[in-house]
């Protein structure tokens, strides 16, 4: 058992800290789900703006709920994006439609679970704002946001499950 201090911290029980290996300086982000108070380490260092380690990508809306809900493919290239293999692009406008997504009642989240998911992917994720706006995706013009958040980021990938994107090929 352990307590919450007057600051708001609280000490993660050495056995635990062992079993994860967890040492001082280590980065941990916290968030809520129902009742649980859950702790993810980041791993790296802090999230890199360059492009000298790694690719860029930029990752859509479905690919970010799939790797915060599922464990699979989606949640290990995110992985790789704290790992800073991958360097991680979104904007201001994707970030909202995360949320307006979670929103959905099939998602059964909280104002303060969707905010952590939110935050957690502000802190891996470099947020660009671009500059240009682009009208290629007609069928569904908010899918023209991703193509202008990944022109801004000069992303070497676009990550994602929609067809109008996938459509696109190269």
């Amino acid at each position: 058992m352990t307590k919450i201090s007057s600051k708001g911290q609280v000490v993660i029980p050495k056995p635990i800290r062992d079993s994860l290996k967890l040492m001082e300086g280590d980065r941990l982000i916290a968030y809520a789900r129902g009742d649980l108070i859950i702790f993810k380490r980041l791993k790296g260092g802090e999230p890199s703006t360059g492009r000298e380690n790694g690719l860029k990508a930029v990752f859509d809306t479905n690919i970010l709920i799939s790797a915060w809900f599922w464990e699979g493919n989606e949640s290990k290239v995110i992985e790789s994006v704290e790992e800073g293999f991958i360097h991680g692009y979104s904007s201001k406008q994707l970030i909202e439609e995360l949320c307006r997504t979670l929103r959905y009642p099939k998602f059964n989240l909280s104002q303060d679970e969707i905010e952590s998911i939110r935050s957690y992917y502000l802190l891996i994720l470099k947020i660009v704002r671009p500059k240009q706006v682009i009208d290629i995706i007609l069928e569904d013009p908010s899918d023209n946001m991703v193509l202008e958040c990944a022109l801004e980021a000069e992303a070497d990938y676009i990550v994602s499950g929609d067809h109008h994107l996938l459509n696109l090929g190269e």
